[in-house]
C-alpha cells in the first residue's frame, strides 16, 4: 500500500515543530516540494511548521500557548496563532525566537462545539 498521500481530511491542522519544516526542496522533475505542500494535498486543510531552525525552547513555548488558546479556550485557528506569537515575543522578543513558525492553508480552521456546549 503507497502511504505516500494518506488522506488526512479528518485532521483539522498537522502542527510540525522541527526545525526548517517549511523548507522547499527541488526534487528530480525540478518541481519545488515540502513537507508543507504534502500534508495540505494528503488533505490537512491547515498546517503549521518552521520556516527556519526553531529554539527547542521557544518553540515549545509557542506549542504550548497555540494549543491553549487553541483547545482550551477555543479560538480560530489564526486568532490562537497570533495570541501564542504575542506571548512568546513578550519574553523573547528576538524576532529568532517568535517569527519562525508560519501558517499554511485554510487559516480560518475553528473547532466544533465540544460535546457537553450543545
Amino acid at each position: 500500500m503507497d502511504t505516500t498521500f494518506t488522506p488526512l481530511r479528518r485532521a483539522l491542522l498537522v502542527y510540525l515543530s522541527s526545525c526548517d519544516s517549511a523548507q522547499m526542496m527541488v526534487g528530480r522533475t525540478d518541481e519545488l516540494m515540502a513537507l508543507v505542500r504534502a500534508f495540505l494535498l494528503a488533505g490537512s486543510p491547515s498546517v503549521v511548521a518552521s520556516l527556519w531552525a526553531l529554539d527547542d525552547a521557544a518553540g515549545c513555548d509557542f506549542a504550548m500557548h497555540f494549543y491553549k488558546f487553541w483547545l482550551k479556550d477555543r479560538l480560530p485557528l489564526t486568532r490562537a496563532f497570533q495570541q501564542a506569537t504575542l506571548a512568546v515575543r513578550r519574553d523573547r522578543p528576538n524576532p529568532f525566537h517568535w517569527a519562525p513558525l508560519a501558517l499554511f492553508g485554510a487559516w480560518q480552521t475553528r473547532l466544533g462545539k465540544a460535546p457537553h456546549e450543545s
